[in-house]
Order: structure tokens, then C-alpha cells, then sequence
């Protein structure tokens, strides 16, 4: 039997065909003048997507030095002002596996440098059972709506500027039952967008743990969460060699970013520091927020 003029413009192009499990790909490309030799089944495709643009990288860049150097000064706070800012320029699937491999190096730098102030018996608890939520926050972020991401991410980030800028007086955390509800929604927010960051801050606030303490123990469960999250991210195909490419092509930056953070935290009163970035957040927060709505309407 001979192809038509329609079959042959079907080649090199996926069609669909009825069967019991409804409808399912079928490679075109395979297509033949032959009976004997039916279609095959498209498999999904495992192309990278397309490189940044220039324009995009330098944003990327400076974005990461941002974020960095916030981390590098607070000990947290990279995730929260890069995924916003990098979801205005490249897909969450892009911008959560870049932003997982700088939190793991910056980690690594600070517990390298202020491991002597590790004390892992005071979030034992709270670390293992967020770490125990970040595969159930990876597959949030691979069978979720890139809009509701971007939404449930403003409103996080929103939601934490807005507690940090107020202060308000709580009372302080005693029961190991709140390693819990934190420690679970660090493990999703993180698994999913990088962001575990406010329940643990709030949760180490709430413990009125002095500072050094503080910023040690955020990199505790930051490190082995983050290499769980970039293994997840390549079991689910996002681990690509873009994403690896555009995080070598910023590592200098993250490197310097690093360095001047560093400094720039021995030179300026850290409680000024903090409520310059609460302020950031609640202008991205907002955007994101806005961004999500915006495409909802189209």
C-alpha cells in the first residue's frame, strides 16, 4: 500500500492513534508502505532545552552574585531572592536545579568555615523530618502548574517579608512536636523550589538560637537536602547539561559573591542587612504574585 500525500506529511512528527489506554504517541517517522511494519510508539523526548540568550545569562549572573552574597552574609536567604527573580526570566524547571547546585556549594563554604559552632543534637529532629518531605516537594514541582508554582511561591515569599519586617513577639518553641509542622514544610518548599529557607528561620527565631548557632545549622540540613534535591532533579531529567553549563559559566561570580558577602557581613550591622532584604522580598513577592495572576488571565 502506498503512503498518501497526508501520511508522508506526517513524517519526522509524533501522530496520535485510539487504543484501550486512550490516546498515544505514535512515531511518524516510522511510518512505511509496508502493513507489516506499523507505527512505533514515540517515546518522550530527552532534548535539552535551548541555552539562555546572552541578555538572560547576565541576568542569571547577577541574580546568583545577589543571592549568594546574601547567603554568604545571613547564612540563608539565596533561594528566597533568586528563585523569584529567576522565574521572571527562565522556566521553574531551569532556574530550580541552578539555584539547588549554588545552595549546596554555599553550604559546604560555611560549614567548611564555622563547623566548630555545630551543635547537630539541637535540630536533629526538625532536620531529619524535612529531609524525609523533599521528594514529596520534587514531585510537586514535576506534576504542578508552572503558574500555581509561581503563585504559591510569591505568597511564601510575601508572607515571610511581611513576618520578618513586623517581628512580631511569639512565645519561645519548647515541645520537639513543632519538628513537625516546620520540619515538613521546609522539606516540601525545598524539594520543590529551593525555598525551605522561612519555616526553618522562623523555627530557629521561635528557639532563640544565638546567631553563630543559627547560621551553622541552617547549613546542616541545607547540605543533605541539597544533594538530595539535585539527585531528584536528575532522576526527573532536569539535572541537563544547560543547567550544568549555566551554572559553570556563574560560578566565578558565586565565588566572589561568596568572598564579599563574607566582608560585607563584618562591616554592616547584620539587623540593617536583614530588613534591606525583607523589603526586596516583599517587592518580589508581590511580582510573582502578580506575574501568576497575569498569566492565569491570558
Amino acid at each position: 500500500m502506498k503512503l498518501t500525500r497526508r501520511h508522508k506529511a506526517t513524517k519526522s512528527r509524533a501522530v496520535f492513534s485510539w487504543s484501550l489506554c486512550g490516546f498515544v504517541p505514535l512515531c511518524g517517522d516510522n511510518l512505511s508502505s509496508s502493513p507489516s511494519s506499523p507505527p512505533r510508539l514515540c517515546r518522550p523526548s530527552t532534548r535539552n532545552a535551548p541555552v539562555p540568550d546572552t541578555t538572560s545569562l547576565i541576568l542569571i549572573g547577577a541574580i546568583l552574585f545577589l543571592a549568594t552574597l546574601a547567603r554568604a552574609a545571613l547564612g540563608f536567604g539565596d533561594a528566597l531572592i533568586a528563585m523569584p527573580l529567576l522565574a521572571l526570566v527562565v522556566p521553574m524547571k531551569l532556574a530550580s536545579p541552578v539555584v539547588a547546585l549554588a545552595s549546596v556549594l554555599n553550604a559546604f563554604l560555611i560549614l567548611v568555615r564555622d563547623w566548630k559552632s555545630l551543635d547537630i543534637r539541637q535540630a536533629k529532629g526538625l532536620i531529619l523530618i524535612a529531609l524525609c518531605s523533599v521528594p514529596f516537594g520534587a514531585w510537586l514541582l514535576q506534576e504542578g502548574d508552572d503558574r500555581l508554582l509561581k503563585a504559591i511561591l510569591g505568597t511564601v515569599v510575601l508572607g515571610f517579608g511581611i513576618w520578618s519586617l513586623r517581628n512580631p513577639a511569639m512565645p519561645q518553641l519548647r515541645s520537639p512536636w513543632w519538628n513537625l509542622p516546620f520540619g515538613v514544610t521546609a522539606g516540601i518548599l525545598g524539594g520543590a523550589y529551593n525555598t525551605a529557607g522561612p519555616p526553618l528561620v522562623i523555627y530557629a527565631t521561635l528557639k532563640r538560637w544565638p546567631p553563630d548557632v543559627f547560621r551553622v545549622i541552617l547549613q546542616a540540613y541545607f547540605l543533605p537536602a541539597g544533594l538530595m534535591i539535585i539527585a531528584l532533579h536528575g532522576y526527573h531529567g532536569r539535572l541537563t547539561n544547560d543547567v550544568l553549563k549555566i551554572f559553570a559559566l556563574t560560578l566565578p561570580l558565586i565565588a566572589v559573591a561568596f568572598v564579599a558577602g563574607r566582608r560585607f557581613a563584618d562591616r554592616i550591622p547584620e539587623e540593617k542587612f536583614r530588613r534591606a532584604v525583607y523589603v526586596v522580598l516583599l517587592f518580589l513577592g508581590g511580582l510573582l504574585i502578580s506575574s501568576a495572576v497575569a498569566r492565569s488571565g491570558e
